[in-house]
């Protein structure tokens, strides 16, 4: 069933942003309609990675953090410029501490300092996180849907826990959400 959600940084980014100006977006998730129906009264490119339902997100224990940073720099190599935008959502809970910081290796350089990024982290580490599909329905509304047949995220990323991870981004704002999640806007250091 879908639900909708409302973020108080999106709104934030975007105006942050500029987004009269051409900008280009990464979602680490699945390609949505609504999505892409929000992002099309922009000038902008859509990239998605759908990075949950790769193998990698499974077969992460027992990679070393150089083979994990190389797989995920395989399945970023789609992009030809940097991101202006970073849609990660709660993608960091689905990594361990080693698999977080392979994917921030492999993000960096797909990074400028005008980068910005939304997501969701845990206030505390024994948060527990429902698995969910996000979209953007509109600047300040997130679509939400339920993922099926997969467990939820096992890695809760704090604030700190992110920012440790991926080093070259700060926290610029969070909101702590009645559920306990933490919706994070972050900005390149």
């Amino acid at each position: 069933m879908d639900a909708t959600e409302t973020s108080q940084l999106l709104p934030v980014i975007l105006e942050r942003m500029g987004v009269e100006q051409r900008f280009s977006v990464f979602d680490a998730g699945a390609a949505t309609a609504q999505t892409v129906e929000f992002f099309s009264q922009f000038k902008c490119r859509l990239h998605f990675a759908d990075l949950y339902d790769d193998a990698l997100i499974n077969e992460q224990e027992g990679i070393s953090e150089e083979e994990l940073s190389a797989r995920f720099s395989e399945l970023l190599s789609f992009a030809a410029e940097p991101f202006d935008l970073c849609l990660l959502w709660d993608l960091p809970n689905y990594l361990n501490p080693a698999a977080l910081r392979a994917f921030g290796k492999a993000l960096r350089p797909l990074t400028h300092r005008r980068t910005l990024a939304h997501g969701f982290c845990a206030f505390k580490e024994t948060q527990p996180f429902t698995p969910r599909q996000y979209s953007v329905r509109g600047p300040g509304t997130l679509g939400v849907k339920a993922r099926v047949a997969e467990a939820g995220p096992k890695y809760p990323s704090t604030q700190h826990d992110l920012v440790a991870a991926l080093s070259f981004l700060t926290v610029a704002r969070g909101t702590l959400l009645t559920d306990g999640r933490v919706e994070v806007y972050l900005e390149v250091i």
